[in-house]
């Protein structure tokens, strides 16, 4: 029996270094392309227009904050389908939740037009020179939206049955046509911000196509043909969605709210400032994606196994070796962003570096319960799950009203926010306590061994601030120091055997490719 539970974990262990391995190949290839197409767009909008952009996606990323519900739906209800080999309902849960997600889409466009039409100059500080052509760029995003939703299923059927190498293929695919759609403004001479928001739509139709082709010719295997939508499936669907609403109401409240709300007060320039800090957010977030994703399935199966002990184990894992990832990296960018920044866009917007910081220490605090929300999804537990947890993560838009109407800089949402997920996090324990008995002694045990790295880390890079020598020089070895001191402590007192067998066949696959 024990022969057979270490034959099991070795093969799972297995599976995730190869699709983790995977998708840290799309991720980093779309974080370097991101990475150029950004100032690239900074220089031919310019701050103002790139404002002005990602306003719109903020605000109808606002709009759309039931899409997560969506997404995590149906991965949840393809995986766990998976883990009980009941094939026979796969294609059902595909065509009921495609129907969803249509229905969804077409409310979605109708409820953005609308306030295109009538409310939108009103509702957000856009500048006069701007005012009519922030109807065709809403337009143009609304358009964007509908095509993302109504890929949601085929994403999370592809992601659900481990076919990260697909998925990957077609990131980069995408991020490769959105560089080059920012090479042709170049050659432009017109309105170049709605000539780059008609280049985004075509490249979502083209994206939405490949992941529609891709899991209808891929997968016959499971989804033996194209069913009609089961109306009692698409019931349970939305009975389990809907109790994840608060859940992504407080997530857009987080994310998309923010944009708005700093437009309000600030207006498009800090906007600006913004969208650099979520560019980098996303470049460094690329990192425990690759964990989280190769994970999620194999986590979300052990629910539907009923092991409830991998299933926590998993979910520590994930929560330990995404915050490593991740630290190692973006604590030598916190501390000279400045530098960074400046090598980056050339002219750097107003409150970039400060907004930037924040968000680093934003990621590494909620990557400090990575995992947990995958956790109650897979039980079912997502109504108290969401209940409970949502309220804290609601009230950052209104507590951050409160401070910037009393004069408070635009960058102290951010620090709301930090505060109020360290609230979060002890909320999501005390609830896997009281479901699955969970330990919570055991959870700050692991913090101690999370922690301790970083803390070591940061330490060092603090004093080595002051240490005046070229700036390239000074970045170099700030990076080069946290590469070299942070894995070995890591290794050394942070993981237990079977994450450290994880890490070594990582290192022994990279060897393998190299030779």
């Amino acid at each position: 029996m024990e022969e057979e539970k270490k034959i099991s974990k070795n093969k799972t262990a297995n599976r995730i270094l190869i699709n983790t391995i995977i998708i840290y190949a799309q991720k980093f290839s779309t974080a370097a392309l991101a990475l150029v197409t950004t100032p690239l767009l900074l220089r031919v909008l310019g701050v103002e227009d790139y404002g002005v952009y990602t306003l719109t996606i903020g605000f109808v990323g606002m709009l759309t904050f039931f899409t997560w519900s969506l997404s995590a739906s149906t991965q949840r209800y393809i995986a766990v389908t998976l883990g009980e080999k009941n094939y026979g309902k796969l294609a059902q849960v595909l065509s009921s939740s495609l129907l969803i997600h249509l229905v969804y889409g077409i409310i979605i466009i109708a409820v953005i037009e609308v306030i295109n039409l009538f409310y939108v100059n009103t509702l957000l500080d856009i500048p006069e020179s701007r005012q009519n052509t922030i109807h065709y760029i809403l337009t143009f995003v609304a358009g964007i939206s509908f095509f993302n939703i109504i890929a949601i299923p085929f994403v999370g059927s592809l992601r659900a049955t481990e076919d990260f190498k697909s998925i990957a293929i077609i990131g980069f695919v995408e991020s490769s046509l959105k560089l080059i759609m920012a090479f042709l403004l170049l050659w432009f001479s017109g309105d170049k911000l709605i000539l780059f928001s008609a280049l985004m739509f075509l490249v979502s139709i083209v994206i939405f196509l490949a992941y529609f082709f891709r899991v209808m010719k891929a997968k016959k295997r499971i989804y033996k043909k194209f069913v009609k939508p089961n109306s009692v499936l698409i019931k349970e669907m939305l009975s389990f969605i809907s109790w994840s609403l608060l859940g992504a109401l407080a997530t857009m409240s987080r994310n998309q709210g923010v944009t708005v709300l700093i437009n309000v007060f600030f207006g498009v320039v800090a906007n600006a400032a913004y969208g650099i800090a979520q560019q980098i957010n996303n470049a460094i977030n690329i990192l425990a994606q690759g964990v989280t994703t190769s994970m999620a399935p194999v986590l979300m199966k052990a629910a539907g196994e009923n092991n409830n002990e991998k299933m926590l184990y998993m979910m520590r894992t994930m929560a330990k070796l995404s915050f490593f990832s991740i630290s190692i990296f973006s604590i030598p960018t916190l501390f000279e962003m400045n530098y960074i920044l400046e090598l980056w866009l050339k002219v750097v917007p107003e409150g970039s570096i400060i907004f930037s910081q924040l968000i680093i220490v934003l990621v590494l605090v909620v990557l400090l319960s990575s995992g947990m929300q995958n956790v109650f999804i897979a039980i079912g537990k997502v109504k108290e799950y969401n209940i409970y947890t949502s309220f804290f993560l609601v009230i950052n838009l209104p507590l951050s009203y409160i401070l910037f109407k009393i004069g408070f800089s635009s960058y102290s949402i951010i620090t709301v926010g930090i505060f109020l997920e360290i609230i979060t996090l002890n909320i999501r324990l005390l609830l896997l306590k009281k479901y699955l008995n969970y330990k919570i002694s055991d959870y700050f045990s692991e913090i101690t061994q999370i922690i301790l790295p970083t803390l070591v880390i940061s330490v060092l890079l603090f004093f080595w601030m002051y240490v005046e020598i070229p700036k390239f020089i000074h970045l170099i070895i700030s990076f080069i120091s946290s590469l070299l001191i942070a894995p070995v402590i890591i290794y050394k007192f942070s993981l237990d055997s079977f994450q450290k067998e994880y890490v070594s066949n990582i290192l022994k696959k990279m060897k393998f490719i190299k030779e």
